[in-house]
């Protein structure tokens, strides 16, 4: 669940960025407003610490010690920078 998340998370963002370099506003690319460049960086900056838990999570799994908060704690980060 945790990888599907960070997938749907990451897909969403670059999606996004694909549009605002191809839309125009004000003679320019969206990608080009100071605006829009913050709301890019949340995103990205969201997707990072789900994948670091995922990958965390997932690494205590191949060692054959999961660690169920952790793996917990993955699920809830991914599924909410997914909603959001």
């Amino acid at each position: 669940m945790a990888a599907q998340g960070v997938g749907v998370a990451q897909g969403a963002l670059e999606m996004a960025m694909t549009h605002v370099k191809k839309r125009m506003a004000f003679g320019s690319p969206l990608s080009r407003l100071q605006g829009i460049q913050f709301m890019i960086a949340e995103m990205a900056t969201r997707i990072e610490p789900a994948r670091s838990l995922h990958w965390r999570a997932a690494s205590s799994v191949d060692r054959g010690k999961p660690d169920p908060t952790l793996i917990s704690m993955a699920k809830w980060k991914a599924g909410d920078t997914a909603d959001r």
